[in-house]
């Protein structure tokens, strides 16, 4: 027999053969056996996953739901609490987005012995989403009296008065800054030489 999803030889022995009468005549037969197979499939289950937007705030997001919405589950089984049972779900924290996909969906039967196996569980995925923080970046000024050497000033801040400010632990560096030698007339801006890849944001760790 066969009671979880799976596959097992149909292994008999002691076979009986009578005939028409209900004598039992199986002394005059040899008998040998080819076992065919019993095999149980997985039931058929899909979930609903919800999306949801953040704007990047150094914080890892995921959502910890979904919605039953095809399939039957047996008498007695039942989705663990996604809110009280982690089942791995999608995680961001990095602007982008990511499939809001479960890795360990559980089943629970009535002893409370996860059953998932005997389920073929389909996702249809929710998305994910962290959106770039809009920042406003000061560079430093300087100024000095004309020595025949560069004058540079590659600090940084974020613009305090913005809605937005910088997240708590990540930190502004210049990868390159403007630099002059020789008077000059007028203002020269502290500006990076590439304004889109002048400026990287890490966090306290360096990442």
């Amino acid at each position: 027999s066969q009671l979880l999803v799976g596959s097992s030889k149909n292994v008999i022995s002691d076979a009986v053969i009578h005939n028409a009468d209900g004598e039992d005549m199986t002394q005059n037969y040899s008998i040998s056996y080819k076992f065919g197979l019993l095999t149980l499939n997985p039931r058929p289950l899909t979930i609903r996953t919800p999306s949801q937007k953040w704007l990047y705030d150094g914080e890892e997001h995921y959502l910890a739901e979904f919605e039953h919405i095809g399939g039957e589950l047996l008498e007695g089984h039942a989705f663990a609490d996604p809110a009280e049972v982690n089942m791995k779900p999608a995680t961001l924290m990095r602007a982008g987005e990511v499939d809001n996909k479960f890795g360990d969906l559980i089943i629970l039967d009535e002893n409370l012995k996860n059953v998932a196996s005997n389920y073929k569980i389909t996702q249809e995925c929710g998305k994910l989403v962290v959106t770039p923080r809009p920042i406003c970046v000061l560079t430093d000024s300087a100024t000095k009296v004309f020595d025949n050497t560069y004058l540079e000033a590659t600090g940084a801040t974020a613009d305090k008065s913005s809605p937005n400010p910088l997240v708590e632990g990540d930190v502004i560096k210049l990868k390159n800054s403007t630099r002059i030698r020789y008077v000059t007339d007028g203002v020269v801006y502290n500006e990076p030489a590439n304004a889109f890849d002048g400026v990287t944001i890490t966090n306290r760790n360096g990442q």
